[in-house]
Parts: C-alpha cells; structure tokens; sequence
C-alpha cells in the first residue's frame, strides 16, 4: 500500500526514526508519562475472575498488542486486600520482565476494569494531564521496530531467558507525536486496517485447524480400520468406500471385529489387541548434578528433555553430556530407533509430545523410551498415538493427579491394536504420502 507523501521533512535527530514530516515532534516518553505504576505478587487461581470476583493481570494479557483482559487469575481471598493499580480506561499496559522477545511488549486498555489489578511484572501508564497525546497513538508506535529495538538495547537480565527493563530507560525512548488531530486519525486508521488483516488470520486459523483436524482423523483411521477398502463392520458397512489405497491384498472383502476397547470400537478382524507391555520395554533417566561442568562442558551425548520434543525425527538437543555424565548418574544410553515421550511436563494438558531418535541419546527423568519387539513397528506406534492423542492422554493420565504425568501402569496395560508387521509398514507409507499434501497445505495457510 502506498501513502501520499508530505509536503517537507526534516531530520529527527534520532538515527532509528530518520527522516519524519516538518511539523512533527521528537519528545521522550518521560516528557509525555507522569510515572509506570506497577502491581504485586500475589496468590490466585489458574482460572480467570467472575464477575465480582478480583483478579490480577497474567502478563499474557499483551502478548497480541491488543489488551486481553480473560489473561487473569482469580485472587484469593485472603489476598484481596493487597492488590494495587486496578486496571484504567485510556493507559497503556507494559510487561517490565519477560523473555527477550516479549519484554516491552504493551497494549491500550479500552475501558475501566475495577475487579482487574497489576501484578509486579506489568506496569500502567500515567500520562500527564495535557491535550498533546492520545495514548491509543503511543500504544500504536510501540510496536514500531525501531522503538521495540530500543527496548532491546536497554534490556538486561540474570539469565538469556529472562529480562527486564529500568524504567528510567523506558521513559528515555523517544517517540514521534503529530498534531493530536493526526494522531487520532492515525489510530483510526490502523484500528480500521488491523481489523481486516485480523479476519484474514481468523480466517487463516480456522483453515488450519480443519486441516488439522483432517490430518489427525487420517491418521486415526488408518491406525485403526486399515487401508482395505472393502473392510466391513459387523453390520456390513463399508468402512473405507473412499478411504485407503487398492492393491495386492486389500481387494478381497474383510471383517471387523470389536476391539474391547469401548473408544477404540472395531478393528479388522486379523489384528490383535496386545497389551503395550508385551510390545516394547521401557526405560527412563535423570539429570546428572548441574554443579558438576565436567558432565556438561565438552559433551557431545544428546541428552533429550520435553524441550527437544519438536521434532518427530531427533537428532539433536540443546544439552549434551559426558561420557562421564553418563557413567555415574540415572540416565542410560538409548539407541536410536526408539519411540521417546514426555511422561511428566504441563505440555501434557495438551498433548503427548513424542519422537523417534536417530542416533544415540540420553534421556532426562520426565522422558520414556518406548524399545518395540519383531511385533510392533516404532513409527506405526508413533502413528497410533498422534491419531488418538486427546483420548490417550486420559488413558494414560491418573484422574486428579496434581502434576500433568504419564503413569507407567496405565501406559503399559493398554490395549493397542496389532496389525502384521507389513501391514503395519503399508500404513506407515500411505500415511506418510497423505499427512505430507496435508502438511504442505497448513504450511502455507
């Protein structure tokens, strides 16, 4: 899109901003905001407040630009008289300490929130009382790269996952300011704009949810019905009359039978139902002392924790160990050709992360490698778990467990369908053709 030109520009005198209109300003925040309010920490739920109910502020609530006030948690009760900065119409929110990508991320609040407070990692704007900015105009250039590298430069921290900014260095970032008049008009015009690409991504979202959704109801029919297109249930209805491929073998009509397992329904009538216990052996591991650099400096032993889990093919990690590591801690050598997965993480809320390694690791105590006899075919059990993992995760998961983990006995017990082994390879294959058009279309949505 292009945009008229102004009549004269001048030079800002700030070398990220360059070149701006004759008759715009240059000011630093601090000459535009009285002070950065800020909250405190305080105890409360996961779920966001009712109404009547106080809550405080996650810092997700600006993650978009655009402020979310449902990113709360309900405040309990005897902390309700602690809580401070309660939320104003016409300011703007700013995380002070986040990770170096979200530091400094911010957004305009529209209306008042009386139940709704600050915690110590968020600050409020307090502009000063004049006529000469509209916050919604300085929530907007914000965003604006060079003041975001601005934020960048004067941010600090303990750790690289972690950083904060001094609120003095905030407040000494310049800003561009138009007559108020033009501001105004620019923020209805990016309000006006914003809204459409924001239904353009809507749009995007939902088409890849579906497609998704696609995917995974491939991937769970093939696991579990197989590809012969003339399979029958126990009624005679055709099960795959446009499902899986024609070829040697799969012409002849097949029966199903029930599986016994009540989610899982009929299976063909040639697999079997075998514990998981009785297919593969499992084996976990640990964490070598942190304290020690000789188990960590030097290594090259991939050493996999959930935050390698994404990837189904795995290679490599973020952390490597010693031999010495090794030899003296709770982790153990796994081969490649195992099936790993996350057993303990919050990731489990969601989903079961799991890969298969290609060379040889080492494994952190919330991972399980899964090792699969002549029987069963590591990618076909991989392939039977990214097929039905919501139903999985509650079979697997001990009801009202306070920690997101994976119980050995339930994983080891369940019923997990059984094709030949050729027949498991054929599924791998035809799988790996459909998932990957799928793929290619939710990569460019």
């Amino acid at each position: 899109m292009t945009y008229p030109a102004y009549p004269e520009y001048r030079d800002s005198g700030v070398e990220w901003l360059k070149d701006i209109p004759e008759h715009w300003k240059v000011k630093k925040l601090k000459y535009l905001i009285r002070n950065l309010e800020s909250g405190v920490s305080v105890n409360a739920t996961d779920m966001p407040a009712e109404d009547g109910e106080i809550g405080v502020l996650k810092t997700s609530c600006v993650y978009t630009g655009k402020f979310r006030s449902k990113e709360n948690k309900t405040v309990f009760e005897e902390e309700k008289n602690r809580v401070k900065c309660p939320v104003r119409k016409d300011e703007i929110i700013i995380s002070r300490m986040n990770t170096p990508d979200l530091v400094g991320a911010s957004a305009w609040v529209q209306d008042d929130f009386g139940n709704l407070y600050l915690p110590d990692r968020l600050w409020q704007t307090v502009f000063f009382n004049n006529s000469e900015q509209s916050s919604k105009f300085i929530s907007y250039f914000m965003m604006v790269e060079g003041f975001r590298d601005e934020i960048s430069n004067y941010a600090e921290g303990a750790s690289s996952s972690m950083q904060n900014i001094a609120k003095e260095d905030y407040l000494s970032i310049p800003v561009l300011l138009p007559a108020i008049e033009e501001q105004t008009q620019i923020a209805t015009f990016l309000d006006r704009e914003t809204q459409k690409i924001d239904r353009l991504i809507e749009k995007q979202q939902q088409l890849i949810k579906l497609l998704q959704e696609k995917r995974q109801a491939v991937i769970s029919h093939a696991v579990t019905k197989g590809l012969n297109p003339n399979v029958t249930n126990s009624s005679g209805t055709n099960l795959n009359a446009t499902g899986g491929p024609k070829g040697e073998g799969r012409d002849s009509p097949s029966k199903m039978k029930d599986s016994g397992v009540e989610w899982l329904g009929e299976v063909p009538e040639h697999w079997e139902m075998v514990p998981l216990k009785h297919l593969c052996t499992f084996s976990g591991g640990g964490t070598p002392s942190k304290e020690n650099l000789f188990y960590w400096v030097g290594g090259d032993i991939p050493w996999v924790s959930p935050k390698d889990m994404k990837t189904f093919w795995l290679s490599d990690t973020q952390d490597k160990l010693t031999p010495e590591a090794v030899n003296k801690s709770a982790t153990n050598y796994v081969v490649s050709g195992a099936l790993l997965m996350v057993v303990r993480s919050g990731i489990l809320q969601k989903t079961i992360p799991i890969a298969i390694n290609t060379v040889t690791v080492t494994l952190n105590q919330d991972m399980k490698a899964l090792r699969f006899n002549e029987r069963m075919n590591v990618e076909y059990a991989a392939n039977y778990i990214k097929g039905h993992t919501n139903i999985l995760l509650l079979e697997w998961s001990k009801e009202g467990a306070t920690v997101e983990s994976i119980e050995q006995e339930y994983l080891s017990a369940g019923l997990t369908p059984v094709p030949p082994i050729h027949e498991q390879i054929e599924i791998n294959l035809y799988l790996k053709n459909k998932t990957s058009v799928l793929q290619s279309l939710i990569d460019k949505a």
